[in-house]
């Protein structure tokens, strides 16, 4: 889709600049989304998009989807843990 707009291809396996805009847009979009949906404060927006960040990086870097899964399942396990008091 970035591609289309741009009018420029590029491949997501590998770091550049317009990979880079994208994992801005994204980011953006991640954050707005749990901006609305979750009514946060900005420590832990920042730390969202922190994590929308490395998640990309990671399917980058992997080209696949599973080392952001992992991140995302051990990052809301840690979030219900604390939520119902084990750490």
């Amino acid at each position: 889709a970035i591609g289309r707009v741009t009018g420029q291809r590029f491949a997501l396996n590998k770091f550049s600049i317009l990979m880079f805009w994208t994992l801005g847009i994204v980011t953006a979009a991640f954050i707005l989304f749990h901006l609305t949906a979750k009514n946060l404060d900005p420590v832990s927006l920042m730390i969202t998009g922190v994590f929308a960040l490395i998640s990309g990086a990671l399917v980058v870097w992997q080209e696949e989807l599973r080392g952001a899964i992992y991140l995302h399942m051990l990052s809301n396990s840690l979030v219900v843990a604390k939520a119902v008091g084990f750490i």
